[in-house]
């Protein structure tokens, strides 16, 4: 019963994380002074990925686990409402910025951490 909570209560705050993030990402994602700026730069689904340890393959059978995983499930949403968010998709059709974009450029203001590009 305990366990049930937890996972429960973890689920409530990931989604009520996963609305603010895209509400802020809304509100932070402009063009000004010619300079086209992002709200949030999810990484795409392998930074993510990596965030939550998510497999892509059964380890076991080596099926593919990408329709099977509720967690996958909630990656490809969080990615299409982010990709809605007008402004967010650049004019060159970029939708991953990378780590460069956001230390050297400063166009993101938020990004999801990790250790690729």
């Amino acid at each position: 019963m305990r366990l049930r909570c937890k996972s429960r209560a973890l689920k409530l705050l990931s989604s009520l994380l996963t609305v603010m993030v895209l509400e802020l990402g809304k509100k932070l994602t402009r063009t000004g002074g010619g300079i086209h700026y992002i709200g949030y730069d999810t990484g795409g689904p392998t930074a993510l990925m990596r965030d939550l340890a998510l497999p892509v393959l059964d380890s076991e059978t080596g099926e593919p686990l990408l329709t099977t995983r509720p967690e996958w499930t909630r990656i490809f949403h969080f990615l299409q409402q982010s990709y809605q968010v007008p402004g967010y998709i650049g004019p060159n059709n970029e939708y991953s910025y990378g780590r460069d974009a956001f230390i050297k450029d400063r166009k993101p203001a938020l990004r999801a951490a990790d250790s690729g590009p």
